[in-house]
């Protein structure tokens, strides 16, 4: 607007400056960023990060098994997805235990900038593994991201520590360390506690509870209408 409001010489070479340097192409992407607002990026969460953590995906044109799509055409569903750009099962497997709340692909791109993108809902990169980085740290590096931002998985493939004998409480009234696996004292076979398990147990638990505050409600209502005195009932007759 404000270029177009002004009418003397200045101004009119501002807009020539303008016109310019709209003709050529990085100055127009800069502009386009600003205005979309894709040039925003977000603080990574640690030192040390791939460069693309934080900032827009880029819409890469991606050879799949089902044929050729982008990432803006994968992003449509809103969800967040795990984009392996080089066939790494090893990531593939770790994102397993998140696959009720992430999406999982694999594709082929010219130029791949990373082996693995992990693309939030906002189309944000919230991780990505550098190229031909080794299993044992990006498959660290991606599980601690889908914990932050996704959360803990209902089920892990994680292997779970034994509880030792002399700690093996009663499981009906005491809690065990996460993850911990024993044998049931009340039954012969052994009772695997996980984190779904324990998560199930909570709120079958409370609905419990629910279901007894309700129907403890209902006994005090009903006692109050058996106990109250009969109301006085006025007929009125029409002469």
């Amino acid at each position: 607007m404000a270029l177009r409001r002004g009418h003397d010489p200045a101004a009119a070479a501002l807009r020539e400056l303008f016109q310019e340097l709209l003709v050529d192409e990085q100055p127009l992407r800069r502009i386009g960023a600003l205005i979309a607002g894709t040039d925003i990026r977000y603080p990574p969460p640690g030192p040390n990060h791939h460069a693309l953590t934080g900032t827009f995906a880029p819409d890469l044109t991606l050879l799949t098994d089902q044929g050729t799509t982008s990432v803006a055409e994968l992003m449509h569903a809103a969800r967040p997805i795990l984009l392996d750009l080089a066939d790494r099962p090893d990531l593939r497997e770790t994102a397993q235990d998140w696959e009720h709340r992430i999406e999982i692909h694999t594709a082929e791109t010219d130029r791949r900038p990373a082996d693995a993108l992990l693309i939030r809902p906002d189309a944000h990169i919230a991780w990505a593994a550098t190229i031909d980085e080794p299993t044992d740290t990006a498959a660290l590096a991606l599980r601690e991201a889908l914990s932050g931002w996704f959360g803990t998985p209902l089920k892990t493939t994680v292997p779970i520590m034994i509880c030792p004998p002399d700690r093996r409480p009663n499981i009906a009234r005491s809690a065990h360390p996460v993850d911990c696996k024993h044998s049931d004292p009340q039954g012969p076979g052994a009772l695997p506690i996980t984190r779904q398990s324990r998560a199930y147990r909570s709120h079958a638990q409370r609905d419990r509870h629910t279901r007894r505050r309700s129907a403890a409600a209902t006994r005090r209502r009903t006692h109050r209408r058996a106990t109250a005195p009969a109301s006085k009932i006025i007929v009125l007759r029409s002469s």
